[in-house]
């Protein structure tokens, strides 16, 4: 299981390398769904290091409830502090892909900034 975690970690650091490549080369659209990549397998690799199954699930938010109830201290106030991120991630998901719709510079900066604070929370000692 320790294997599937740090290969959902790596994949995870990969999505957001790629989320800052494709901000520079000005692809905002793809940017945001990378970002929105990364925070969910950062999500599930820490559900998973419990010992717990993640769900079948790309909500950020169902993600973020399940770790927190595990014991990971922060996220609640973190979400709640960037719900327009949160939100803007998970419309991402489905709409970066399928609909015509455009996300800003600004959009992916924000979004790239809660990433690495979700990495940052989910994996510092004591959570």
């Amino acid at each position: 299981m320790r294997e599937f975690v740090e290969t959902l970690k790596r994949r995870a650091e990969r999505f957001l390398v790629d989320a800052e490549a494709d901000l520079e080369s000005g692809e905002y659209d793809i940017a945001l769904f990378h970002v929105e990549q990364a925070v969910q397998l950062f999500l599930k690799a820490r559900i998973l290091s419990f010992g717990v199954e993640f769900p079948k699930t790309h909500e950020i938010s169902t993600l973020v409830k399940i770790a927190g109830e595990l014991g990971v201290r922060g996220l609640g106030k973190l979400v709640r502090e960037n719900r327009d991120t949160v939100e803007l991630l998970e419309h991402a998901y489905i709409s970066s892909r399928y609909l015509p719709i455009s996300f800003s510079k600004k959009d992916v900066e924000k979004a790239l900034e809660f990433a690495r604070r979700i990495r940052d929370a989910l994996w510092k000692k004591g959570s």
